[in-house]
């Protein structure tokens, strides 16, 4: 199955990857989802420089379309590239190549050049067979014998699909091949003194790298989210990435094949609806059969394939476990048997409903549902049923309910399950709200409540706070985004007033003011906003929230009141202000005078000024550039010095300089006649001189593409002419500028 309809053009995302640390092939019951990520971020540019890469991601990630897409890519570069499916290649290698064909594929054989194969899928491969996966990696093999050593392989599939031992064992055994070996200058040398000396030469300069990389393909971030939208026709991205944030669609929006159904429905409706809403479309749609031949060939209605799912996913919760195995499938013991929880419908049946695009493709012989939200929804629903027949209801909430040593308790497995139901039954909305309201933050749909209810659960979870006696759930980002909605501005508003002096209390009622943006409740963000005498943290919402929620003049009258409440100013604080804020010229005087009274950077840790510094150079408009290095130029320059430096810097701001460099980058870039002026070529000369002597504050500045070369390359022409001003034809050795704009 595709990954995203092939209607739709293809959009560039520039998609991450991560690789995985070597212990996830340490045994195949690792569970790969929760493997540990090394290293930086990857991208393709990264990728096809790997002789060989397995990349693994979950259903409808983008993965097929990403290797096709880089595949006819480098085919246009006039490289040799091949794209192949899997599970043609056992019994059709010749038709198997869907970029590129097989006579291309002889005629890079048989030559001396790099060549690039791309292979999907490892889960498609065992539909029909386990086996076919093995059979395909042999042939393959046997077919790349002559070119082992000059081609890189891609071989993509599901995470779940992937036996991370065994898999890498195989494809090791009949996708070998040899590298040269490294030189390890400092290595001892053998006491064997038996080998000849040549031998132990040979051994003792070099080493061999590892053979294959195992990585996993990134969810799409909020930015990638946008260029996405914008590309299948959303103009205000901003305002549809907020609806997501607002209804906590962030897991239907993780990956392409939810984002299209999310586009189309607000391209025709400018909503996307509640998460319940959300849910339940994509119920419907999953259990649709989109191809008629098959719904023909197998017959499900729709009100049979919806009692189907609530069963099987009310017996996969209750088992606790993913797994159900198929009819028909290969004989295994994992999972639960379909044929024991549908007892009175046919294998044929059965088969029809495994089909259906809310449950993964079969492997090894079982499926699992796609969606954990779902299941659990599925199973509230099941629930449900169960209440409105006649059955003991005390049975039924024994499943849920119980009590130990006196205590009324949730019972664990089906605690997921709860907010769903809360929802569908009252009896149940009751009890949590009574025993344990906490649980309601948990999943679910707040929103969807009655409105009594969300106020005496929010009233309940405050004097829980209060006292110290809440759960550690309702401080969730997520739990906070579910609650907030318009309908509890007053209660919000008098629970702030009320416990103003509970920190942590406060803080958690102004996320749910900024998350539902409730304008009524400015007054108290804003006076919180403007004192000093709420914790870093609580202050911070506070001001995030006037930003989403006040007036420019709001903002406005908290940067004057920070900027006069103390000589030595918070780091946090300062952060917040100039973070996704459009500063004009106007309030420069505010921000060098702010940054100057700033307390001094602490030399380790995370610091969220000096990010939020180097995205304002990154976004600001290139025509006020110049004044921004201006200022920082003479922030850098204030005494005391950095001593041993070849240079004056300001131990105080000198951490300003990484922010001052990309802007730089950004004037030279641009052509910009402000590459020649004086502060320009100042930090050119103080980024060159810090990073000769290895200055902590430009160490991490990788992502400065072209500065280190070109900064080099002034202070060369700087030695030679021995000035400080370059003149046109030598800034033009530096970089080629367009004269134009500077005569």
């Amino acid at each position: 199955m595709a990954d995203i309809d092939t209607q739709f053009d293809f959009v560039e995302l520039n998609r991450t990857f991560h690789e995985l640390s070597d212990y996830a092939s340490d045994s195949n019951e690792v569970d790969l989802n929760q493997a540990i990520h090394v290293g930086k971020s990857l991208q393709w540019p990264n990728l096809i420089q790997e002789r060989r890469v397995v990349l693994l991601s979950e259903a409808d990630s983008g993965k097929t379309t990403e290797i096709r897409n880089i595949s006819e890519k480098l085919r246009a570069e006039g490289k040799a590239a091949f794209f192949l499916r899997l599970e043609h290649i056992p019994h059709d290698f010749e038709d198997a190549f869907e970029v590129g064909d097989h006579n291309k594929f002889q005629k890079w054989i048989n030559s001396e050049v790099q060549g690039w194969m791309f292979l999907d899928s490892v889960d498609e491969a065992r539909l029909q067979s386990p086996n076919d996966f093995e059979l395909a990696i042999r042939k393959m093999g046997r077919q790349l014998c002559a070119a082992k050593d000059r081609v890189h392989i891609v071989i993509s599939g599901r995470t779940h699909a992937w036996r991370p031992k065994t898999d890498l064992a195989y494809c090791k055994q009949h996708l070998t091949f040899d590298l040269p070996r490294r030189v390890v200058a400092d290595q001892e040398p053998s006491d064997d003194t038996t080998q000849p000396k040549s031998i132990q030469t040979a051994q003792n300069k070099s080493t061999r790298v590892s053979s294959f990389k195992l990585v996993t393909l990134d969810i799409l971030s909020s930015d990638q989210i946008a260029i996405f939208a914008r590309a299948r026709g959303i103009t205000n991205t901003g305002k549809f990435l907020h609806a997501i944030e607002r209804v906590d669609a962030w897991t239907f929006a993780s990956n392409p094949q939810y984002i299209e159904e999310l586009v189309q429905l607000w391209i025709n409706e400018q909503r996307i609806g509640s998460r319940l809403e959300l849910i339940e479309n994509s119920i419907v749609r999953r259990l649709e059969e989109r191809d008629q031949n098959r719904a023909d060939a197998r017959p499900l209605s729709a009100k049979d394939a919806l009692y189907g799912v609530k069963l099987l996913s009310a017996a996969a919760t209750l088992g606790q476990t993913q797994t159900l195995r198929v009819p028909d499938g290969a004989e295994n013991t994992n999972g639960i048997k379909v044929s024991d929880v549908l007892q009175d419908w046919d294998d044929k049946k059965r088969a029809a409903l495994l089909s259906r695009p809310i449950f993964d493709e079969e492997i090894y012989g079982t499926v699992r549902f796609r969606h954990r939200t779902v299941r659990k929804y599925l199973t509230a629903k099941w629930l449900f049923d169960l209440f409105s027949r006649e059955t003991s209801r005390r049975n039924i909430e024994a499943l849920l309910f119980r009590n130990q040593y006196g205590v009324d308790v949730v019972v664990p497995t089906l605690r997921p399950v709860l907010p769903w139901l809360a929802i569908l039954d009252d009896k149940v909305r009751e009890w949590l709200i009574k025993t344990a309201p906490e649980v309601v933050f948990e999943g679910g749909d707040p929103s969807q409540l009655p409105l009594d209810t969300q106020q005496k659960i929010l009233l309940k979870v405050c004097e829980q706070m209060v006292h110290g006696t809440s759960s550690h759930t309702v401080n969730d980002y997520s739990a906070v985004q579910r609650f907030g909605n318009s309908r509890l501005t007053e209660d919000i508003r008098r629970l702030i007033n009320q416990y103003t002096e509970n920190n942590e209390l406060t803080g958690f009622l102004l996320r749910m003011v900024w998350l539902g943006e409730l304008k009524a409740a400015l007054p108290e963000a804003k006076t919180v906003a403007l004192s000093t005498s709420f914790s870093t943290y609580t202050r911070t919402t506070a001001i995030k929230t006037v930003k989403a929620i006040g007036t420019k003049q709001d903002v406005e009258d908290i940067r004057q009141t920070f900027l006069k409440e103390s000589t030595i100013l918070n780091r946090g604080w300062m952060a917040e202000l100039i973070t996704n804020t459009e500063l004009s010229p106007d309030h420069f005087p505010w921000l060098f005078s702010a940054l100057s009274k700033t307390a001094a950077k602490k030399r380790f840790g995370i610091d969220r000024l000096t990010v939020a510094i180097e995205e304002l150079v990154q976004r600001a408009d290139l025509e006020i550039l110049p004044q921004i290095v201006s200022g920082l130029i003479e922030l850098m320059s204030q005494s005391p010095h950095f001593k041993g430096l070849n240079c004056e810097i300001s131990e105080k701001h000198g951490w300003l300089l990484t922010a001052a460099a990309k802007a730089v980058e950004r004037i030279i870039q641009e052509q910009n006649p402000a590459a020649l002026a004086d502060d320009t070529l100042e930090v050119l000369r103080l980024f060159q001189a810090c990073k000769r002597y290895d200055f902590a504050e430009i160490r991490n500045g990788s992502d400065l593409k072209s500065l280190p070369t070109i900064s080099n390359q002034v202070v060369q022409q700087v030695s030679r002419c021995n000035v400080c001003l370059l003149y046109m034809k030598d800034i033009r050795i530096v970089y080629p500028l367009d004269p134009s704009p500077l005569t």
